[in-house]
C-alpha cells in the first residue's frame, strides 16, 4: 500500500517554519527549567541571597534546612540589640513546659537509643546560664559574628539525629571551612529591624549544613521530625528576650 503522508508533496517552508518554532518554544522554555536547576541544585540545597542578613549570608549561603520565627518587640533596636545579648536563653527552656517536654522527651529518646547499642548515655554538662554575651571564640557553641545592634550569629558544628547528641569544639575562625564528612554545621542568626518609632522586628533564623551526602540523609530524616519542636524552641527564646527588653522599657512605653 502507498503511504499518501509520504507521497504527497510537503508545503514550501513548512519544515523551516517548524523547525523555527520548536528553537522558539525551546528557547522559551529553558530559561524555566535553568532557573528551577539553578533553585534546586545538584546537592537539593535552598540558597537565600536576601537585602537583610548580611553576616548569616557570609557564613551559610547554602543550606540544607531552615527556620525562621519573627516577634515584633516593644523598644528602639539598640535597646532590644542589648536585651539579645544579655537574656539567658535557657530560661526558654524554664519558662515553658512545652520546651522542657520536648527536652526530655528528646533526652528519653537518647537514653533508649544508648540502651540499644548497650553504651553509656552522653549526658550533656549542666549549665548555669546561656548568654550570647559570653558565647566565646572556641568551644562547641561559638560567637560567629556581631554587628551590633543589627545582627548576632553564633554556631556549633556536631551530630544530632540517630539518637545521640555530640558537639565538636571549633574555632569560630575555621567553622566556615569546616568539612569532615559525618557532620552538620548550624549557624543561628538574630537580625534586628526599626519597626516604626519604638519598636523593632526581631528575627531569629537557624540554618543547618551537612558536610556530606550521607549525614544529608540522616539529618533530613532527622529535621522532618524534629522541625516543629525547634520552632516551639525558637518562640520561647524570643518571648523570653522580649520579657528583658520589656524590663528596661520606661513606664510610659509599658
Amino acid at each position: 500500500p502507498v503511504d499518501l503522508a509520504r507521497a504527497l508533496p510537503r508545503p514550501p517552508g513548512r519544515g523551516v517554519a517548524l523547525r523555527r518554532d520548536r528553537k522558539r518554544n525551546a528557547s522559551r522554555e529553558a530559561p524555566r527549567r535553568h532557573r528551577r536547576r539553578r533553585r534546586s541544585g545538584p546537592s537539593n540545597k535552598y540558597r537565600w541571597l536576601g537585602p537583610h542578613g548580611v553576616l548569616l549570608d557570609s557564613l551559610m549561603p547554602e543550606f540544607d534546612a531552615s527556620r525562621i520565627e519573627h516577634r515584633v518587640i516593644d523598644g528602639p533596636t539598640a535597646d532590644v540589640y542589648e536585651a539579645v545579648v544579655r537574656s539567658d536563653f535557657l530560661d526558654a527552656v524554664r519558662r515553658s513546659r512545652t520546651v522542657r517536654g520536648l527536652f526530655a522527651l528528646r533526652a528519653a529518646g537518647e537514653r533508649i537509643a544508648a540502651a540499644a547499642r548497650r553504651s553509656p548515655p552522653v549526658n550533656p554538662p549542666e549549665l548555669a546560664a546561656l548568654r550570647l554575651a559570653d558565647l566565646p571564640e572556641h568551644g562547641d557553641w561559638v560567637r560567629l559574628g556581631e554587628d551590633s545592634p543589627n545582627e548576632f550569629a553564633f554556631g556549633a558544628v556536631g551530630r544530632f539525629w540517630g539518637g545521640e547528641t555530640t558537639w565538636e569544639q571549633i574555632d569560630s575562625s575555621a567553622f566556615t571551612s569546616f568539612e569532615t564528612p559525618g557532620y552538620a554545621k548550624i549557624v543561628a542568626d538574630l537580625s534586628l529591624r526599626a519597626y516604626g518609632h519604638h519598636r523593632t522586628l526581631l528575627s531569629y533564623e537557624a540554618r543547618t549544613q551537612t558536610t556530606d551526602a550521607a549525614a544529608r540523609r540522616a539529618f533530613l530524616h532527622y529535621w522532618t521530625l524534629v522541625a516543629p519542636g525547634v520552632g516551639v524552641v525558637m518562640r520561647s527564646a524570643l518571648a523570653v528576650i522580649a520579657q528583658e527588653a520589656r524590663v528596661g522599657l520606661p513606664k510610659q512605653q509599658l
